[in-house]
């Protein structure tokens, strides 16, 4: 008898850990739909994973949302006879298994499955950019030269600096006023780890905001919703006191 139930408990315990691992079938790999549809995902040949909300289902076609900037959607084709959302509601956050259907240029979906809201959300804040900025000198011929070290798990391109009606952008604060960030030399991309220097160049506009006597800058990396009427705060170098010389 113990040793019925020593085994009917083993496969219990096996079964359970088998399905831990099939359903988190590429989770590893998964996406936010923002990140999907910035990287072109659409076009590669191989399987892409995606977590989102289901905002609409219908009969042979479902959307999924990002799960932060709800603006950003997914549509994806599907086959009743391979695939049944009958289980699904609108609002279900899922991880979304598909392919491109070159044939009917649209994402079809092969597999989907409920996901932890939280856990989701957890995995991809770790794969958000993160860009840090430092100060490395002072005002010098009207530059800065400041560090940018990448501190998340994304290469961060230089294009990614100037997104700022939507996601990131790296801006700076003059005295406690908010400025959107003017071009820096083009340094094509930074890879996770690494820490370059760049010259930030000091514009006219900005010599006017200053006053003569004490200012003080910070660079900013920050994040932007549609929904959001102002940058939010990720990564802020140390403030960096300026004081303006009468030749300036």
């Amino acid at each position: 008898m113990k040793r019925k139930i020593f085994v009917f408990i083993f496969l219990v315990i096996f079964v359970l850990i088998t399905f831990f691992f099939i359903s988190g079938l590429g989770y590893d790999e998964a996406v936010s739909v923002k990140e999907f549809n910035r990287s072109g995902g659409e076009r590669t040949q191989r399987n892409s994973f995606v977590i989102g909300k289901l905002s609409t289902i219908s009969f042979d076609f479902f959307t999924i949302a990002d799960l932060e900037f709800p603006e950003e959607k997914i549509e994806y084709m599907f086959e009743k006879n391979e695939l049944s959302l009958s289980n699904y509601a609108v609002g279900d956050a899922v991880l979304v298994e598909s392919s491109y259907d070159k044939e009917r240029q649209s994402m079809k979906a092969s597999n989907i499955e409920t996901v932890n809201l939280n856990r989701a959300l957890r995995h991809l804040e770790a794969r958000k950019p993160l860009l840090k900025p430092g100060k490395t000198s002072e005002l010098s011929n009207d530059t800065f030269m400041i560090t940018l070290e990448n501190i998340g798990i994304k290469t961060i391109k230089y294009e990614d600096l100037y997104d700022e009606n939507f996601g990131y952008s790296l801006i700076y604060k003059l005295n406690d006023e908010l400025y959107p960030f003017h071009p820096i030399e083009d340094f094509v991309k930074i890879e996770p780890g690494d820490l370059i220097e760049v010259e930030f160049p000091i514009s006219v506009n900005m010599l006017s905001e200053m006053r003569k006597g004490e200012n003080v800058i910070t660079f900013i990396w920050a994040q932007k919703s549609l929904y959001d009427n102002n940058f939010k705060s990720i990564l802020e170098s140390e403030p960096i006191e300026v004081i303006l010389e009468d030749s300036i």
